[in-house]
């Protein structure tokens, strides 16, 4: 009989040692023999041929283990999903997942091929007891069960899929996916399974010694497959003990850097597939492309392994907080809603410049696709009318004091005429319509919130009078109708100039960007030249790195001007140049003589790119000779 501590430690060992040896054994053979090699290409950060057959070495060493195990004496009394029925049918559908790897790792096959025997295998899963209710503590429809279950095993097979493109990274990732769920395991009071994912970390402990940069084998999709897949069926097997919302979130957060991957390529496919009048076909989002994750991470000036463990950072750390929501079980929506938070922010900030340009440009074209006519006369005012009733009901919902169904929708149809009514009259006297708002000033934005207001001001004097409602509801009422009314109508306007802004925030980079442009001035020409470079951007698809700004006000230093940061002075230009490595500086202002010509000097020293932006009025002589004209044109 062996204790508790003997099945986690002979489950880890076991897989450890056989997988070392596998991987060895495959490392060395598989180049004699020409077999699944991964040459370089356009796509490949390696700049030689690598073998891509370690998830047969994983495969073989885990499932040796595994088996092993189940045949220890006093192993069936640990309790847990980890039986000898559940791992006959984990054991085909993953021999069966991994031959379909090991074929395309030979020989590329076609992505509808590979997505065929995905759906193959999780709807095995899903007949042998394996499926997403068991997860969310819901009774669903036998179809509905079906597709979530397929849903689920598909996003999480090919998220590890593409991830795998970095020395190690994959493997990694797998480590702390499945070290979350084992921890949760633990917790949770299911040894079994935790001893079988225990197992598994050995396996890419084992394997991961040859896979790290530089590396000597690769996954293959054999393996990144099947360690997508082994995670997604331990996920779904133990998410009955606990609620909806932490069974849910726990493997989500366990695989969240490849299924955040994922989601951004997704994203960015089906943008561009948009853009380019594909209408976002599958065969678009699948085509592979050098913007993942750990591509941009390399573009950055990181090391291979700084990535790597970069990113394996971000994975422990979202693993911790489905660690958290078990010991904090109380708090666990709260801990969830931080962490989205914390995710939003770091995407937005750092990670989906790509995806936010992209998807800028997207709705840009698509605003400018209607004519001028069609905007002005019908969308805009339908829009405002809908904004306006809706702003409205919710309005008088908030104000009256438990209102019921009836209640709330007699004197909502009772005020729509004059609240309604009065404010859009005071829009189209303000010649609201017939203004560009994609170009228009802040003073023309508070003019239309201050006709807007006119408008509420009148129907709240109306009502006063004639229908005498109690004071606190009348106020209450037009406060939340000027702000909800307001904020819609103003917002809509404001939405072509809030995309562009958010468009030059996305492909200026982060200030501090390495290797770029630096420019001198932080004035209105600095604005100016932004918005030219901003035109040119839209125009030929390529961005601005756009390190920072430089200015001799010292009262700008250090803040934030037109979305960038002041890092200095005039003074401070060599210090910044080796700082941030910059290739070219543009002058947005006129600089006294002596300071310009010293810059002029040692741009030329280094070889620096200098240029002088302006935009000056000029007048122009045209000499053109009366016979020289059509008659017609003739004055």
């Amino acid at each position: 009989m062996y204790n508790s501590l003997a099945y986690y430690l002979i489950g880890f060992v076991a897989a450890f040692l056989l997988t070392y040896l596998l991987t060895a054994i495959l490392a060395d053979l598989a180049p004699k023999y020409n077999l699944f090699l991964d040459m370089p290409g356009s796509r490949r950060l390696h700049v030689k041929a690598v073998p891509r057959c370690g998830g047969l070495a994983i495969f073989i060493g885990f499932q040796i283990a595994a088996w092993f195990l189940l045949i220890l004496p006093g192993f069936d009394q640990v309790s847990g999903h980890f039986a000898p029925e559940w791992f006959q049918n984990y054991l085909i559908a993953s021999a069966a997942l991994l031959v379909l790897g090991l074929l395309d790792d030979q020989r590329p096959l076609a992505w509808g091929i590979k997505l065929i025997g995905q759906v193959a295998v999780a709807i095995f899963m899903f007949a042998c007891g394996v499926s997403v209710d068991s997860l969310l503590a819901l009774e669903l429809p036998t179809w509905a069960t079906l597709a979530a279950t397929v849903l689920w095993f598909i996003a999480i097979i090919n998220a590890f899929n593409l991830i795998d493109g970095l020395d190690g990274l994959a493997t990694g990732l797998a480590i702390a996916g499945a070290a979350g769920l084992a921890a949760v395991s633990f917790l949770s009071r299911s040894p079994a399974d935790t001893i079988l994912l225990l197992t598994l970390i050995g396996a890419c402990l084992g394997f991961l010694r040859f896979n790290f940069h530089p590396a000597r084998i690769f996954l293959g999709d054999s393996g990144s497959m099947f360690l997508g897949f082994t995670l997604a069926t331990v996920a779904l097997s133990r998410g009955a003990k606990m609620t909806m919302l932490t069974a849910l979130a726990i493997p989500l957060l366990a695989a969240g850097v490849p299924i955040f991957d994922t989601l951004l390529a997704i994203w960015r496919r089906s943008v561009r597939s948009w853009r380019n009048g594909r209408s976002g076909t599958a065969s678009a989002v699948a085509h592979a492309d050098m913007e993942h994750l750990h591509h941009r991470l390399v573009r950055a000036g990181l090391s291979q392994r700084k990535v790597a463990f970069l990113l394996y950072g971000a994975a422990l750390f979202m693993a911790g907080i489905g660690v958290l929501s078990i010991i904090y079980n109380t708090q666990a929506g709260a801990i969830f809603f931080l962490a989205l938070i914390a995710a939003g922010y770091i995407a937005v900030r750092h990670l989906a410049h790509t995806e936010l340009w992209d998807s800028g440009t997207l709705i840009i074209e698509g605003l400018r696709r209607p004519t001028r006519p069609t905007l002005a006369v019908v969308l805009c005012p339908l829009l405002d009318l809908m904004f306006l009733g809706s702003s409205l009901f919710f309005s008088l919902w908030l104000a009256l004091p438990f209102p019921s169904v009836s209640d709330l929708k007699l004197l909502f149809l009772e005020s729509i005429s004059l609240w309604v009514g009065c404010p859009y009259l005071a829009m189209v006297f303000s010649k609201s319509y017939s203004r560009v708002w994609s170009r228009a000033r802040v003073s023309e934005f508070v003019a239309l919130a201050a006709a807007l207001l006119l408008g509420v001001a009148v129907s709240m004097g109306i009502t006063a009078l004639v229908f005498q409602p109690p004071l606190r509801l009348l106020l209450t009422t037009t406060i939340l109708y000027s702000a909800l009314s307001g904020a819609l109508i103003c917002g809509l306007r404001a939405l072509p100039r809030a995309i562009r802004d958010l468009m030059e925030f996305a492909a200026g980079g982060q200030e501090h960007s390495q290797g770029g442009v630096l420019v001198y001035g932080a004035g209105l020409s600095c604005s100016l030249y932004l918005k030219n470079q901003y035109e040119r951007m839209m125009q030929s698809g390529q961005h601005l790195t756009l390190v920072g700004l430089v200015d001799d006000d010292v009262n700008l230093r250090k803040r934030v001007v037109h979305g960038y940061r002041v890092l200095g002075c005039s003074e401070e230009i060599p210090a910044l140049v080796d700082r941030y490595q910059i290739t070219k500086i543009v002058l947005a202002c006129t600089p006294p003589l002596g300071r310009r010509a010293k810059l002029i000097r040692f741009a030329a020293a280094r070889g620096i790119t200098l240029v002088e932006w302006r935009c000056s009025e000029e007048l122009q002589k045209l000499e053109m000779q009366q016979e020289t004209l059509p008659k017609r044109l003739a004055f």
